[in-house]
C-alpha cells in the first residue's frame, strides 16, 4: 500500500495528492494545514545530514503513520514556510540543499513530530516525488 501512495504521489503534483487527502476525509475531519505555527526550533532536535537523500530516508522516519497522520515534505523557500505556518527560520537557511518533514495528526491539527534534512544530492526517485513542486504530502 505505501509503494502505491508512494508511486501515485510521483504521477501527481503536490496540489493534487493534497486535494486527494482533503477530499478522502470527512467534512468534518478534512486534513488541513497546522493552525499554531510551528517554530523552526522544532525542526532541529531530529536534524539529520545525509550525502545522498532517497525515499528510504524520508519514509523510515515517519513511519508508522496512522490513518489521521499525514507526512509533508518540503523545501525551505519563504513561500513553504508561510504556507506551513514555519516560524524563526534563520534567512539563510539553503533551500536547495535542505528540506523540513512533519508528521500532523489531521484530527487535532498537532504536529507530532519535525526534522530539518541537509543533503548534498537527491535521489531522482525523490526528485519524482516533487515532480516540480515545493512539497508533497503522503498520508497514512
Amino acid at each position: 500500500m505505501r509503494k502505491l501512495l508512494i508511486a501515485a504521489a510521483a504521477a501527481l503534483t503536490a496540489y493534487g495528492v493534497y486535494r486527494l487527502v482533503r477530499e478522502d476525509a470527512g467534512p468534518e475531519e478534512e486534513a488541513r494545514i497546522p493552525e499554531s505555527p510551528i517554530p523552526f526550533g522544532r525542526f532541529l532536535e531530529d536534524c539529520v545530514t545525509v550525502d545522498r537523500l532517497d525515499g528510504r530516508t524520508l519514509a523510515d522516519w515517519a513511519r508508522p503513520l496512522e490513518k489521521n497522520e499525514v507526512c509533508v515534505a518540503a523545501f525551505p523557500c519563504r513561500e513553504m514556510l508561510d504556507e506551513f505556518g514555519v516560524t524563526g527560520c534563520p534567512a539563510e537557511l539553503d533551500s536547495e540543499t535542505n528540506l523540513i518533514q512533519f508528521v500532523m495528526d489531521t484530527e487535532t491539527e498537532s504536529v507530532r513530530k519535525a526534522r530539518l534534512i541537509s543533503f548534498g544530492e537527491m535521489s531522482d526517485k525523490v526528485k519524482g516525488l516533487f515532480n516540480g513542486q515545493k512539497y508533497f504530502i503522503l498520508r497514512g
